[in-house]
């Protein structure tokens, strides 16, 4: 949220000089007012994050650019020398766009038969948070609502892809991006994203959605994309400013693969998957997620996901801080509102950490799953399998096949030849 002022509290509280008096500019105050939700304001009396002042400029790393003279200050890491320092300033907010036009499926006109190869996309801004501030609902959407709780927005991607058929991205790259790294939208098809990096990214890193998103507060039309994949690539440092962004979230989709990955290093989830399915999601990777928010996993799941299938992945080192570390509910698969018509087989779950509680944070948190199984789980000795939630729902399906607890080793069958960009001393 944007700072109007920082300065000294009233005299006649205690300890004055303990604290300062912070207050909003205009317009976030009244989306605040909007947005504080009961349970929220009970449990957590509110979370902010402020920015655009120099008062607030405390931490090494951060900086606060002056825009009545142009000055711009830099608090360096330790290990930095100011005058060795190069500073990149983006300007455009998006780097790509690929927009054909709808009717009737397929897409009437649509973009189509491109390949890209070997190319990288940096350092791309997003000015909306500096000039009207930010309010975060779920997954980096935001939201301009003053009279409700909503979702309205989302912030511009990097490349965005609109009616799009048979785009191929090849080996390429999208990093230092402000906004979202990728989004495709409305009657998208047959696109694939093949040996990606996607990494430092202030939102969410790659957004499927057949709905066409919401510009200015007025949601678009709603498609249904198809046939989209993700393989062997590297999604990382997610969630950079905008903590409730993820790795990855589809949404109104057909026939989605999400194969070969690895997502670490997640403010957050690393994939949300929603309606509608089916979804292939296997032998992925996933570690240090959940790193700034709470009540999630490496995977989450909602509604009727259509025979989904989520096999062979991979999730440790689950590494929660700050909010997320004092508020709980984390798991390495979490299993959400109504979900629905999954089956997981042969997943390997070591989630643990040092502030979990093994009564509130298991490795498999299940939520509402009257259809599918999971099967041949492994998880870590010293935590619970799973956690049922919902007042007198009974649900049998994640012992179905049964679950296995085991002291630390990898199952041959996993693949885990993908690169590692860290070292194995993390499963230590």
């Amino acid at each position: 949220a944007r700072v109007e002022s920082v300065g000294a509290p009233n005299a006649l509280d205690a300890n004055p000089d303990d604290y300062r008096l912070v207050t909003f500019e205009a317009e976030e105050r009244g989306y605040l007012k909007s947005h504080s939700q009961p349970i929220i304001t009970r449990l957590y009396n509110d979370y902010f994050r402020f920015e655009n002042s120099l008062d607030l400029l405390t931490n090494e790393g951060e900086w606060f650019l002056d825009s009545s003279n142009g000055d711009l200050y830099y608090k360096p890491y330790s290990d930095q020398t100011i005058t060795d320092l190069a500073f990149v300033i983006p300007v455009s907010e998006q780097l790509m766009t690929l927009t054909g036009t709808a009717g009737v499926y397929p897409a009437t006109d649509p973009v189509e038969n491109i390949d890209f190869r070997n190319i990288t996309f940096a350092h791309a801004t997003w000015m909306h948070p500096s000039d009207h501030g930010y309010v975060e609902v779920s997954w980096g959407i935001y939201d301009e609502s003053t009279t409700a709780y909503k979702f309205t927005d989302v912030p511009p991607a990097a490349i965005l892809l609109t009616h799009a058929e048979r785009i191929n991205f090849d080996g390429c790259t999208i990093k230092h991006v402000g906004g979202f790294g990728l989004i495709a939208e409305g009657k998208c098809s047959e696109c694939s994203f093949d040996d990606m990096v996607i990494d430092d990214v202030s939102g969410t890193a790659i957004y499927f959605t057949g709905p066409l998103l919401v510009r200015g507060g007025v949601a678009g039309i709603s498609y249904v994309l198809t046939g989209l994949s993700v393989t062997n690539s590297q999604l990382s440092r997610i969630g950079q400013d905008f903590w409730g962004s993820v790795a990855a979230l589809w949404n109104f989709a057909r026939d989605i693969t999400f194969e070969d990955n690895e997502l670490f290093h997640l403010s957050y989830a690393g994939i949300f998957s929603r309606f509608h399915g089916p979804y292939s999601v296997k032998r992925n990777r996933f570690h240090h997620f959940m790193q700034k928010m709470t009540e999630g996993g490496a995977i989450h799941t909602q509604t009727d996901q259509h025979n989904s299938v989520y096999d062979e992945n991979f999730i440790y080192k689950i590494d929660p801080d700050g909010f997320s570390a004092t508020q709980g509910r984390w798991a390495g698969i979490f299993v959400d509102d109504a979900s629905r018509n999954i089956t997981g087989d042969s997943n390997v779950i070591s989630a643990k950490s040092d502030l979990l509680d093994p009564d509130r944070n298991p490795n498999l948190w299940d939520t509402f799953l009257p259809e599918g199984s999971w099967t041949n789980t492994h998880y870590d000795d010293d935590q619970p399998a799973y956690l049922t939630e919902g007042a007198g729902k009974e649900w049998s399906s994640l012992v179905n096949g049964g679950t296995r607890r085991i002291n630390w080793t990898t199952p041959d069958r996993l693949r885990l030849d993908i690169a590692d960009t860290e070292s194995a001393t993390l499963l230590a």
